[in-house]
């Protein structure tokens, strides 16, 4: 879980776009699925990845810079789950 404090849903929808993975298309290498929602702050992201590696290659090479073009230059506060089925 991603929590991005005054970050938009339309910012977090560019980068995603800009990353070649819109809305509703398929996630990233190594990302299975994904949802953002607004919060009273900002945007929470939950995404189910194959591995926690597989996230962090991916948001410190792709995502993070992608984000710093689109304006958002906070880090968020990241939390990290296992997914029982």
């Amino acid at each position: 879980m991603l929590e991005f404090d005054g970050v938009t849903v339309e910012q977090y929808d560019r980068v995603m776009e800009m990353l070649g993975a819109a809305a509703g298309g398929p996630m990233p290498a190594g990302g299975l699925f994904g949802w953002v929602i607004a919060t009273a702050n900002g945007i929470r992201v939950a995404e189910v990845w194959e591995s926690v590696e597989a996230f962090r290659q991916f948001s410190a090479e792709r995502f993070g810079p992608a984000a710093g073009e689109v304006g958002i230059t906070c880090a968020p506060r990241i939390a990290f789950r296992d997914v029982h089925c």
